[in-house]
């Protein structure tokens, strides 16, 4: 598998060599390349944006005006504002000078509005950033004063008035050296933490959006283009709405958007800041030098090292090489000015002895001497009694901590007892909270005992499924754990192996991987014997590992812990397991299907000594059933997967979030296999479960109510399915309007409005779906492409053939470069190709569509038995049109049983069949006549 590094290189590579071939050669020539659909995918959209120029906004809303060339009318008042002159114009409108009368004060605003097109996108892009500005309230950001419409429903914004010149001229201007700029730029980074500590992402921080007032204080403007975070968002942040010259590279690659690229323009912004020269200026091969090496004299030398390095780290093509936030880089910043160490320089103790030295020259030298004479004078009587002092220290310590747990168990149960709760029996979850409580008020003064109760109280809201308390308990624990012995050493391993599990758990994968990274670090240096443990330890670092997509870090992480404990007297069977999952999970992400069903079946067997209801088998059974799907062997993830529901509910009872997990996966297997019914009864539960665990979080089953609503679809209760769709749509507009997965959502929502024959709101939804689409991603995106092929089965149902026909043929051109050659969708392209035909009359080409049909579902693994039956189904519909009744027969015959076990009498598709049989058996009496 390719890494993140070589999968860009690769991509760079391929884009590079594309455009030195003509526009019409292009595609031919990046199918023939490069087999991996999805990296091709990446390019292809790469291209699309280097034609489009950088603009990709303004092209948006030109195409949704109507006449782009029309001038604003000239007008002297908007609401309470007098116009006093333009001040810019951009892509959305304009801005103005304006100043609103306050009794005998006059107050200076920027009015921004739209130009005499008020579009529902623009209106809804500057309804957004009157929210988002309205809940900073920062003195280097500028704040929003007031928000309204015209007399002709023309949105504006009164925003404070910056008056001010750009950065660089600013700095220009009034000679500020690089420490100066250093404590200005560290000021900006002020606003943008302030941003992101209200979930807020700038998205398209660059020089022309900071202006310095004449007393040098920066502003930060525009947050026009942001988007509310939240924890449930699933990487929604994505967006094209970009500078193209300070974008980061997730953001040309169109993936999520998330703190990380502020930091890119934060990097981008310092860069020019040091260097004085343009971006642009600085690249070279699509290379962006370091600041130092475009500039000469006394200030490359200033900037050569630690400054390169920092602006390096801002800059690091993977956002999670980058600092870790805001306040990160603003701290190195600090470090740098104030001397100290920077957390992006390689860590060595001569480079913080070299700093510390520089700090303190004349002390250093004077305690250098001291020291000296010191250590001479007291090594020996250090020597004999630190071992003595030690033990005796390790024992009092160890026997004070098990006392102070033991009263810390008494007091969980004293606080359970029926006398303290009133008769209302505490939950695991109420408990396990005063716990945390006790340990926090109690044991203050004693941070051993408290960052070990910390870490087991960290490991049970894992198993209670709240990752969130488990980090909040976990980095509470590490705090209290700080300091270099081996024993704080190695406690601090194991509360990083907990925390990376639950950072990962909460989407913090930068996190999730500096975590195990250190915890393997303290194991190795401070216990590097255990062969067992560390074995264990590099286990984890590979299932992270794995989880990111990094293979080879993955397959070298399981290769280290298979040699540690091939060294070690005695493994614990969990761990030897938890490294052959591992293993099994690295195999069928690569396509290896039968070495993960071997891997996950030996970590199986690894656990034979386990009681029969251990639920410790759980995630390997999980990871087996995923590696027989993957293998086209629906029915033993099924049974496999029953199974462990079976051991799950038994041994965690029905509460539990692995419970659910387990539910969820098996509904899964069963749609998988045209099991509809039992699919839907799986994943009713796995929804109760969430909202059981997490109640009024709307958003943690949404998706699934979604998919539930698909499944109630494909059953045929097309009035169920339209209820729980709707439902979970509102649910998650309600949390984040600008969900890129809603337009996805709205689709399938259309096509069960479809079904039950309300075409109008179908094709209302899809209309809105592509136009939301065209504004984010382009009319050549996938997601685009994919709309238009639903659109075009909504007109084949109205009957209005050349526009199914069109829209068909504008999905198929922009999908055909961009999918696999057996791939699901191609088979429904056959489907809707023959469907069209045979309304057209065509039944000869609508007979050969559906037989291609019919080969490629058989060709899919895993194949979908219902998708193949109705396939065959309307090929009997066809044969029996084109007079072929022993042919439509056969047809019907294998198909119709699949469809009446899986399908209500309510379903299309059965109604279809059964008027195909009616149709047969009127022909076959006639014919017996």
């Amino acid at each position: 598998m390719k890494t993140r590094t070589s999968r860009i290189g690769r991509m760079e590579a391929l884009f590079n060599a594309a455009l030195d071939l003509p526009v019409a050669d292009r595609v031919a020539f990046l199918l023939r390349e490069e087999p991996d659909s999805v990296l091709r995918a990446a390019v292809v959209r790469l291209l699309e944006h280097h034609a489009a120029g950088d603009a990709p906004i303004d092209q948006a809303l030109d195409a949704a005006i109507v006449d782009t060339t029309a001038a604003w009318p000239a007008r002297e008042r908007i609401g309470a504002y007098r116009l006093i002159r333009e001040l810019g114009a951009g892509g959305m409108g304009t801005v103005y000078l304006a100043e609103r009368e306050l009794g005998e004060t006059r107050q200076r605003v920027a009015l921004k509005l739209i130009r005499d097109f008020p579009t529902a996108h623009a209106r809804e892009r500057l309804t957004r950033e009157s929210r988002l500005l309205a809940e900073l309230n920062h003195p280097n950001i500028a704040s929003l004063l007031d928000a309204g419409e015209t007399p002709d429903r023309v949105p504006y914004l009164a925003m404070e008035y910056v008056e001010g010149v750009s950065l660089q001229a600013f700095c220009e201007t009034h000679h500020l050296d690089v420490p100066a700029r250093l404590r200005l730029f560290a000021e900006l980074c002020g606003a943008v933490q302030h941003a992101h500590q209200h979930l807020i992402v700038h998205r398209d921080i660059k020089p022309s959006n900071i202006l310095v007032r004449e007393d040098g204080t920066p502003m930060l403007l525009d947050f026009g283009i942001g988007k509310l975070l939240d924890a449930a968002s699933r990487d929604a942040t994505a967006t094209h709405v970009f500078t193209p010259a300070y974008a980061a590279p997730e953001q040309i690659a169109g993936r999520a958007v998330t703190t990380a690229t502020d930091i890119y323009g934060l990097g981008c912004v310092l860069h020019e800041l040091l260097s004085g020269q343009p971006l642009h200026e600085s690249s070279a091969n699509g290379r962006i030098a370091p600041p130092s090496a475009v500039t000469g004299g006394a200030l490359s030398r200033t900037l050569r090292g630690e400054l390169d390095t920092l602006v390096g780290k801002a800059m690091h093509a993977e956002p999670e090489r980058r600092y870790a936030s805001v306040q990160a880089l603003s701290d190195d910043i600090e470090n740098y000015l104030a001397g100290k160490p920077l957390r992006a320089a390689p860590d060595s103790i001569a480079y913080r002895a070299r700093k510390f030295v520089a700090r303190h020259r004349y002390a250093a030298i004077a305690a250098g001497v001291g020291a000296l004479l010191v250590a001479v004078f007291v090594w020996r009587l250090d020597a004999e009694t630190r071992r003595a002092f030690d033990a005796e220290t390790h024992a009092e310590r160890e026997a004070k901590s098990a006392s102070r747990s033991r009263d810390f168990l008494v007091s969980l149960f004293e606080a359970a007892a029926p006398d303290n709760t009133l008769g209302h029996a505490l939950t695991a979850r109420e408990l396990i909270d005063k716990g945390r409580e006790h340990v926090a008020r109690e044991l203050k003064d004693e941070p051993d005992t408290a960052a070990r109760l910390g870490l087991t109280i960290a490991g049970v809201y894992a198993a209670l499924g709240d990752p969130k308390a488990a980090v909040e308990s976990g980095e509470r624990a590490l705090e209290l754990a700080a300091g270099d012995t081996p024993e704080r050493g190695l406690l601090r391993s194991e509360i990083l192996l907990t925390l990376s599990v639950e950072y990962d758990n909460t989407e913090r994968f930068e996190d999730a991987t500096r975590a195990s990274t250190q915890a393997l670090a303290l194991r190795e240096r401070f216990a590097p014997d255990d062969h067992a443990r560390l074995g264990a330890v590099l286990a984890l670092c590979a299932a992270v590992a794995v989880r990111h997509d990094d293979g080879k870090a993955a397959r070298d992480y399981l290769d280290r812990a298979m040699a540690e404990f091939a060294r070690a007297p005695k493994v614990d069977p969990s761990d030897r397991a938890e490294v052959l999952r591992a293993m099994a999970d690295l195999d069928n992400r690569e396509g290896r299907f039968a070495e993960a069903i071997a891997h996950a079946e030996q970590a199986l067997h690894a656990l034979d000594d386990l009681p029969p209801g251990s639920p410790a088998r759980l995630d390997v059974w999980r990871m087996l059933a995923t590696a027989q799907t993957s293998a086209g062997d629906g029915a033993s993830a099924v049974a496999t997967l029953e199974r462990a529901l079976e051991v799950a509910r038994a041994a965690l009872g029905p509460d539990s979030n692995k419970v659910g997990d387990v539910e969820n996966d098996l509904a899964v297997s069963l749609n998988a296999e045209g099991r509809y019914r039992d699919a839907i009864g799986h994943l009713e539960k796995s929804i109760a479960i969430t909202e059981r665990i997490r109640p009024g979080a709307r958003v943690a089953t949404a998706y699934s109510t979604i998919n539930l609503g698909s499944l109630y679809e494909s059953l045929g209760d097309y009035a169920k399915a339209e209820e729980l769709m709707r439902h979970g749509i509102a649910a998650i507009e309600a949390e984040s309007p600008d969900e890129s997965q809603l337009d996805f959502f709205r689709g399938n929502l259309a096509r069960t409005l479809m079904l039950r024959g309300d075409l109008a709101g179908a094709r209302a939804l899809i209309e809105r779906a592509l136009a939301n689409i065209a504004a984010r991603d382009g009319e050549k995106s996938f997601a685009y492409a994919f709309q238009e092929f639903r659109l075009a089965r909504i007109e084949l149902v109205a009957g209005h053939l050349d526009a199914a026909t069109t829209a068909l043929d504008d999905a198929y051109a922009v999908l055909d470069p961009l999918l696999p050659p057996e791939h699901a969708l191609r088979v429904q392209i056959h489907v809707l190709r023959g469907l069209v035909a045979k309304a057209r009359g065509d039944l000869a080409t609508a007979e050969q569509e559906l037989q291609a049909a019919e080969t490629g579902q058989g060709r899919l693994s895993p194949g979908d038995p219902i998708d193949l039956a109705i396939v065959r189904m309307r090929l009997a519909g066809v044969r029996l049109a084109r007079g072929d009744a022993a042919g439509a027969r056969r047809d019907l015959d294998a198909s119709r049983p699949v469809l009446d076990a899986a399908l209500l009498p309510t379903a299309i598709e059965r109604i279809e069949a059964d008027a195909i049989a009616a149709q047969l058996d009127a022909r076959e009496r006639i014919s017996g006549r």
